[in-house]
């Protein structure tokens, strides 16, 4: 057999329908129709040359978004003391 499933570590994200998605691998050469593919019960993604393409596009298809690291304080703000509070500048 020339497909195989992969399984990973952390669970792949499901589609808006709320199916299981899945990983397949299909170990012929590029040329021959091989590649990376997601899937689940409503869809599938086109062979990629790498999982990380095939996800990528997974969560394109599907609207999935990465949640963005919080933004740090940013350091070239200069805060100015409040007149009456006896505070000093920064």
């Amino acid at each position: 057999m020339t497909q195989r499933q992969v399984d990973h570590d952390m669970p792949l994200p499901r589609c808006q329908a709320g199916h299981l998605a899945r990983h397949i691998h299909d170990c012929r050469q590029a040329t021959a129709g091989g590649g990376h593919f997601i899937e689940c019960r409503c869809g599938a993604t086109k062979k990629c040359p790498d999982f990380d393409t095939a996800l990528q596009e997974w969560k394109r298809m599907h609207r999935v978004r990465t949640p963005r690291p919080p933004a740090g304080p940013a350091e070239n703000v200069v805060l100015f003391a409040l007149f009456g509070t006896g505070g000093k500048a920064r």
